[in-house]
């Protein structure tokens, strides 16, 4: 059970509350709240210095940046390199999501790694049955390929590759 408490917002933060809710992006005031405290415990934002542009969640500094920066720092990486670049990603989200007490290797915990992958702006994650999705990727197919096979511990078949969506076929998980 939670707690009842009121807090006292300024103008501009009741504004933009009420035209997300009138968006429909929330169905009301107590939905943006619990998605925003959630956020803030997820990504520790107790921790973070906006005064000096330092954002840390656990051992991961944020920095958002524009589409086209994250663009022309791929451009740099060749494609032959694709696939070490998603097992080096991989390798250090792997460590990561063990730091935070959820071991990928194990099949139940799947869904909940990729719904992190997806709140920390890898693109949108699901899992059904025997198929991973990336839809609104932010790497590289070759690259999501290999980072989700080395975090999952799995051998991954591509299904579909478009510019909005990769589809993967579990082939097997790596023992």
């Amino acid at each position: 059970m939670g707690k009842i408490t009121s807090v006292e917002i300024s103008d501009e933060a009741s504004a933009y509350i009420k035209k997300a809710i009138k968006e429909e992006r929330f169905r009301h005031f107590r939905d943006f709240m619990t998605r925003c405290l959630e956020l803030a415990v997820i990504y520790t934002m107790d921790h973070w210095d906006v005064h000096k542009g330092i954002f840390f969640v656990d051992p991961c500094r944020i920095c958002l940046m524009p589409t086209e920066t994250l663009e022309a720092i791929l451009k740099h990486i060749p494609n032959e390199q694709h696939e070490q670049v998603g097992r080096d990603i991989g390798n250090c989200a792997r460590a990561y999501f063990r730091r935070v007490g959820l071991d990928p290797k194990y099949s139940e915990n799947w869904g909940t790694v990729l719904r992190r992958m997806t709140y920390d702006g890898w693109g949108r994650f699901s899992i059904n049955d025997n198929i991973i999705e990336n839809a609104h990727p932010v790497l590289p197919d070759a690259i999501v390929k290999e980072l989700l096979e080395s975090v999952l511990n799995l051998s991954l078949e591509p299904v579909e590759l478009t510019k909005e969506l990769y589809i993967f076929k579990i082939v097997k998980a790596v023992s």
